[in-house]
């Protein structure tokens, strides 16, 4: 299985053929390796966190298929598009002739409905599988990319600063934008993240105090990665300056009223109703600072749990429907 990343690791799940005592071989060695550890928690974070591209890998192994079962059903309906990628061989009939192309069909509606997976084919007569340099070959020219890296950004002009191209809001400034320095990493990780269309949300988290809200201001402010998408606007919030959310929804579908002429919300329209429709209706990034103080604490079961209905509705709404805007969300 290959993790694409910039620098392309790899992740050899049942041991690497050049190591053959780390090989996973019997019952009892499969049950160590799943157990629930480092092991488990780091596929966890993968699984939900990046894109997979699984090579050589059948989806046969019944532990792994148990493990990854567990992970969707704590996803629920997060992701409506299959969010990693299988490339898979196909077997040839004697005469040349490739499977029915119903079961082929079938198989890749059951990749994507089990393991969330979108499946890419390439025949394999005898054994032989130089389809699959082809259908590399095809999908890097796609691309437009070479030997598999990432597409680069778009390139903006040098002298234009992202605020300079959109309408900006910021209702409570970041702090020490001016002295921040470093977090190259972290940023062309947040850029590659908005480039992905069916990201719809992104966190930033860590403890307190540690420069999340000015890595977000030196990011949204100063630097024009993220401008790979059409973005029209932006409205940014600190929870940490004020709690309530009502005054958050009052002031962004304020905001847009007048920036994008939305149409006001009236008696019988929810004001969340009113601020997704915004948010639809335009390529919009929605910066929300500060949510651990709107959060369940760590000695509540619910821990991490939004305490406000109205914004737990329009995050959930945010990550499941379609559209073109971006929450950044800060908090520990």
């Amino acid at each position: 299985m290959i993790v694409f990343a910039y620098d392309c690791p790899m992740l050899w799940i049942h041991g690497y053929w050049q190591r053959p005592a780390g090989i996973v071989l019997n019952a009892g060695e499969y049950t160590q390796a799943y157990k629930r550890g480092i092991y488990r928690d780091t596929f966890h974070e993968l699984w939900v966190r990046e894109r997979l591209v699984f090579l050589g890998f059948g989806f046969n192994d019944p532990q792994f298929t148990f493990m990854v079962g567990e992970f969707l059903r704590d996803l629920g309906d997060a992701h409506a598009v299959p969010r990693h990628v299988a490339i898979l061989g196909l077997p040839v009939e004697e005469d040349g002739r490739l499977p029915d192309p119903e079961a082929i069909r079938e198989w890749r509606e059951n990749l994507e409905a089990d393991y969330h997976v979108r499946a890419l084919f390439y025949p394999v007569p005898d054994g032989d599988h130089s389809g699959l340099q082809v259908l590399l070959e095809h999908l890097a020219e796609r691309c437009s990319i070479a030997g598999l890296a990432p597409a680069a950004a778009p390139a903006l002009a040098p002298a234009a600063t992202p605020a300079s191209f959109l309408a900006a809001k910021w209702v409570h400034e970041t702090s020490n934008d001016e002295k921040f320095t470093g977090r190259d990493d972290e940023i062309a990780r947040l850029d590659r993240w908005v480039r992905d269309a069916a990201v719809h949300a992104l966190a930033v988290c860590t403890v307190g105090g540690t420069g999340k809200t000015a890595l977000i201001g030196h990011w949204l402010k100063q630097t024009a990665g993220w401008r790979s998408r059409p973005f029209a606007g932006l409205f940014a919030w600190s929870f940490y300056q004020n709690r309530d959310t009502e005054k958050f929804l009052e002031a962004f579908l304020e905001w847009a009223r007048a920036t994008f002429h939305t149409p006001e919300a009236n008696a019988d329209t929810k004001r969340i109703a009113a601020a997704l429709a915004a948010l639809r209706a335009h390529p919009l990034v929605l910066v929300l600072d500060g949510l651990e103080v709107v959060q369940e604490g760590p000695d509540d079961a619910r821990y991490g749990s939004f305490l406000d209905g109205d914004l737990r509705e329009l995050l959930a709404a945010l990550c499941r429907r379609d559209h073109q805007s971006l929450a950044v969300l800060a908090g520990s």
